[in-house]
């Protein structure tokens, strides 16, 4: 979540381009790879919960933008079903992936959207990311 905020807070001061942070399940075919079925409750991003076990992307107009799941299909801490899927479909080196909903839904990754961060939040979590950085905390 914290590299979807600093994505959003970058794309709306530099660019001027509405970016919603959310939160939810990500799925490959039909295997949750991470995220809960529940909903999301929306307080679990006020405070620190090492513990969420979702993913975030952004929404950006009719586009997912998704900073993090190429880094973590590479990580060796994902399901290797995410780790094939990742590389099989924006290849080995992929890092932001930037696309229509359905244009990956039809190769079998889902991203299901269960709580859209309000901006306090967003600024709360790129402010921490940005003092922990930068050594400030």
């Amino acid at each position: 979540m914290i590299m979807s905020a600093l994505y959003a807070v970058m794309l709306e001061k530099r660019f001027e381009a509405k970016a919603f942070v959310v939160a939810g399940s990500l799925y490959v075919d039909d295997k949750r790879i991470f995220g809960e079925d529940s909903n999301v409750d929306g307080q679990t991003f006020s405070k620190s919960n090492p513990s969420w076990d979702g993913h975030g992307w952004l929404a950006v107009g009719d586009f997912i933008a998704d900073i993090s799941v190429g880094r973590t299909a590479r990580s060796g801490k994902c399901s290797p079903l995410l780790t094939e899927r990742v590389i099989r479909q924006f290849g080995p080196n992929s890092g932001l992936v930037v696309c229509k909903p359905t244009a990956i839904e039809n190769d079998g990754l889902f991203y299901r959207p269960q709580y859209v961060l309000v901006q306090d939040q967003v600024d709360a979590l790129a402010r921490g990311a940005i003092a922990k950085a930068t050594g400030s905390i």
